[in-house]
């Protein structure tokens, strides 16, 4: 759109300027039946109508087909000229209001996109809340014998801590080992099935949020093939509203033509001065 206004601002610059309206753009156009050389020309052919049974001479009778011939041409210019400021009034009402539905095309785009970024987020949270509640269950499913045998290390240290008999420490020391060692394969455990339940639930993280991904893309997607089907649209539109200005510029110079001939037509019936 932007190439089509730049080759139209090059086209009809040389006519905006005889057409000189400060901004033609933005000010509707008129029929060329408003315009003063339209309404000089007619003027003129009314005169030359009530002058047409009036004897002139050679000289008299060029002078009102020169006179005539030039309000013709400034008429003409003047045809031009509006259909120059039309051209350029169409482009820019088009390029504006295409701007203005490629804006709104994306900033619904942006909602939705938000919207989306939103939901997933929200779902992520709940499974993050699923996820932290399933690794407390198996927190709780092993504290009991964690627990317990902790207990039970605890006790015997402290009792070791109070025994000299050699034979009676080595006795609690086995004992102690042996716990830690359950212990420590208790953890273990724990460990694995904490991992399991992470590794799954980050499964679900994932698959929410390639789910999400497409949704988004899909909707990236539509927003551009819209933005896509809307500027072929308004081109249709400014094909359209060019042709009905062309239709214009010709009716409105057959107008022009029409004065005219009317004119000449009044000049040849003049007869001629006696000598």
């Amino acid at each position: 759109m932007k190439k089509r206004l730049l080759v139209l601002l090059v086209l009809v610059s040389t006519s905006l300027v005889l057409a000189g309206a400060p901004s033609p753009a933005q000010s509707a156009v008129p029929g060329i039946k408003q315009t003063v050389a339209f309404k000089r020309l007619k003027n003129y052919v009314n005169f030359l109508q009530s002058k047409r049974t009036v004897p002139v001479n050679a000289t008299r009778r060029q002078t009102y087909r020169t006179t005539l011939t030039n309000r013709r041409n400034t008429a003409n210019t003047k045809v031009l000229a509006l259909y120059s400021r039309t051209l350029l009034k169409i482009s820019r009402e088009d390029d504006k209001q295409q701007r203005r539905n490629i804006k709104r095309i994306r900033q619904n785009q942006k909602t939705q996109v938000q919207g989306l970024y939103q939901d997933l987020n929200d779902r992520i949270s709940e499974i993050k809340a699923d996820q932290n509640d399933a690794v407390q269950r198996v927190y709780d499913k092993y504290a009991p014998q964690i627990n317990f045998k902790a207990n039970k290390r605890d006790r015997l240290k402290r009792q070791l801590s109070h025994t000299t008999n050699p034979v009676k420490r080595t006795q609690l020391t086995r004992q102690i080992n042996k716990l830690q060692t359950q212990i420590n394969g208790l953890i273990s455990d724990r460990t694995t099935d904490v991992n399991q339940v992470v590794s799954r639930f980050g499964g679900r993280v994932t698959s929410v949020t390639n789910l999400y991904q497409q949704k988004i893309k899909n909707v990236k997607a539509n927003a551009k093939q819209q933005i896509q089907q809307e500027r072929t649209a308004w081109r249709q539109t400014f094909r359209t509203q060019i042709q009905a200005a062309k239709t214009r510029r010709d009716a409105q110079k057959d107008m022009v033509v029409a004065q005219a001939q009317r004119g000449f037509g009044y000049i040849q019936q003049m007869p001629p001065v006696d000598e």
